[in-house]
């Protein structure tokens, strides 16, 4: 069995216990002697050393962080950024985070991490580093937020998405793998299909579904969290309607997609996947640097259509619960008032 490598408390027997980073970036655990989870909260803070707020460490101001907010953090690779973190600036001062003649500012460090991972990975852990010096601000912590406006750029090309044709390909292969194995193997991947190219869901939301999501007299799917933190509800369409149900007739508890074990299914990639290939559509492959689809070009692909169809940005996004406007305009050059068309009500002139 892997190592846990979560920071935080948890369960042996009745007894809670908890796992932690001392100074030198070592996991430590300890029993915390308690079967009161409140008590054992207090007990884990005070295995924290004590802050500075005059002049912190940048181990403090994380500590800090991850203690307020980080914990119940949705930034992806939190924990994994935060762990580099506090080793690369492992002793150092936070005020000397912002001095550009160390070797170790976040200057260099912007440099180093640019030339080992993504723009948008170098982003994510400069962000946590932003984040944790604004809430130490608000905490009295005499720190400046050096990180401020320092993001990369980072290219994004235009949103990859499958024409109607390979959908109805998709959902063959889907079929197909269905009664190759109908023995034992339920028709998970092509129930996800329908309801993923019917209502542009994200593969998560859709997975976690529960039956008292889901309206059938309605014919609604209602979220209460999704990723932008808002309720958001979605019409049914029939196609919808009808997997929506095949799911109900298969499970036995409250979960659409319930998995074998406990809980409900985490990812639905493994079966995408062979059905992309059985369907002769090229898959994403960052090892050999092949750029396809994935899980999530089902959401790009309802917006892709809804756009080409002429609904307006506005509607797609409400429709899909974009967070901001900007996502959505990612699909602006597919409308059917494409760019050559704009262009060509521009005035004529002989030049």
């Amino acid at each position: 069995m892997a190592k846990q490598r979560k920071e935080g408390l948890y369960l042996r027997g009745a007894i809670w216990w908890c796992r932690y980073y001392d100074q030198n970036n070592k996991l430590q655990r300890e029993s915390l002697d308690t079967t009161q989870h409140a008590i054992a909260l207090e007990r884990f803070a005070a295995k924290q050393p004590p802050a500075r707020r005059d002049k912190p460490s940048v181990a403090d101001v994380l500590d800090l962080y991850h203690f307020e907010r980080g914990q119940s953090s949705k930034r992806g690779g939190y924990l994994s950024a935060r762990r580099l973190l506090l080793a690369y600036f492992s002793g150092m001062l936070w005020e000397e985070l912002g001095d550009v003649r160390h070797p170790r500012s976040f200057k260099q460090f912007i440099k180093e991490r640019s030339q080992q991972v993504s723009p948008a990975t170098v982003n994510i852990e400069i962000g946590i580093l932003s984040a944790a010096a604004n809430v130490a601000i608000d905490q009295q912590f005499a720190i400046k937020n050096y990180l401020t406006r320092q993001k990369l750029k980072v290219f994004e090309p235009d949103p990859i998405f499958i024409t109607q044709d390979q959908a109805l390909a998709l959902l063959e292969a889907a079929r197909f793998n269905q009664r190759k194995f109908a023995h034992h193997q339920k028709p998970t991947l092509y129930n996800w299909l329908c309801i993923a190219l019917g209502t542009g869901m994200r593969m998560s939301e859709i997975l976690k579904l529960q039956r008292t999501d889901v309206d059938l007299v309605q014919q609604v799917i209602r979220l209460s969290t999704s990723k932008s933190d808002k309720p958001h509800s979605i019409p049914m369409t029939q196609g919808v309607v009808a997997a929506v149900q095949r799911c109900l007739a298969l499970s036995n508890n409250q979960w659409l997609f319930p998995s074998p074990k406990a809980g409900h299914i985490r990812t639905i990639y493994p079966q995408f996947r062979r059905a992309c290939v059985r369907a002769g559509i090229p898959i994403t492959n960052k090892a050999l640097g092949v750029q396809g689809v994935r899980v999530h070009t089902t959401r790009h692909t309802v917006a892709s259509w809804l756009v080409q169809d002429g609904v307006p940005l506005l509607q797609v996004g409400d429709l899909l619960n974009h967070s901001s406007v900007k996502t959505t305009e990612r699909y602006a050059h597919l409308s059917p008032e494409g760019r050559a068309a704009v262009v060509g009500k521009l005035p004529k002139f002989n030049f």
